[in-house]
């Protein structure tokens, strides 16, 4: 079986728990600061004195859609997944916030879009669901964005034994993790992953040492995701501070 078809399959057995444990207000809190501090930067970028269209892939319960329409009025977004289930939390969510959201299933590897269709691409935590199909991805996102167009992404990375050695025995002993197909990536070969897909790196920041395990991915340790508000809070802005340093970067 493809891993597309694996990460699906997975995708629409935990689709319920997945919204369920990112629903809850520490990881809300948590997450909150996080985009506060990163978004501005993208929506700058965008501008908000003419129509934009943005494509939302891998969007899960396309949360980053929903967030992005609320800050730039006039954006126009897509958003796709592979999983049955994920789209039809998408297009719940996108209804109940009465948003025009265009919100469809397809398999990234096979996307059938017109080439620069997109403004701006966002990918969040979606290549290390397969991240032997980096390349391709990449490849695919480069072709449906405009010439001077703008991709971010969020995924896992890691730069020492230690991050490693933790993110398999997390991946190893939580179902909700599919340990065959996702995996974290190293730094220095995600970096070159985008070098050889043509893009320029604008920015690039290292964020969550402290609480990123506990609030953002409350799956890891869902025994742990026990808290006050303020502590993730406080984490987030500590992350958000270190992610800027070297110990960001080797962490």
């Amino acid at each position: 079986m493809k891993a597309q078809d694996i990460q699906r399959e997975h995708f629409n057995k935990i689709s319920d728990l997945y919204v369920s444990t990112r629903s809850n207000k520490y990881h809300l809190a948590y997450k909150k600061i996080w985009w506060e501090a990163y978004f501005p930067w993208l929506i700058d970028l965008i501008g908000d004195n003419k129509t934009k269209k943005g494509l939302d892939a891998m969007c899960g319960n396309a949360e980053i859609a929903v967030y992005l329409m609320e800050h730039i009025p006039k954006l126009k977004m897509d958003a796709f997944d592979y999983s049955d289930e994920m789209v039809r939390y998408a297009k719940k969510i996108v209804k109940r916030k009465h948003m025009a959201i265009n919100v469809f299933k397809d398999d990234i590897l096979k996307l059938k879009l017109k080439p620069g269709s997109y403004d701006f691409v966002v990918i969040l935590g979606g290549l290390h669901h397969m991240p032997d199909y980096t390349k391709e991805i990449l490849t695919v996102m480069n072709k449906v964005l405009k010439p001077g167009g703008y991709f971010l992404n969020l995924e896992p990375t890691q730069n020492n034994w230690f991050l490693r050695w933790s993110r398999k025995q997390i991946y190893h002993r939580n179902p909700i993790f599919e340990e065959a197909t996702e995996r974290a990536f190293d730094l220095d070969k995600y970096n070159d992953h985008f070098k050889k897909a043509d893009f320029k790196v604008i920015k690039q920041e290292y964020p969550g040492l402290l609480g990123y395990v506990l609030f953002y991915n409350p799956d890891a340790f869902p025994h742990l995701n026990i808290s006050i508000v303020g502590l993730a809070r406080l984490l987030a802005w500590i992350d958000v501070l270190l992610g800027k340093t070297i110990i960001g970067k080797y962490w």
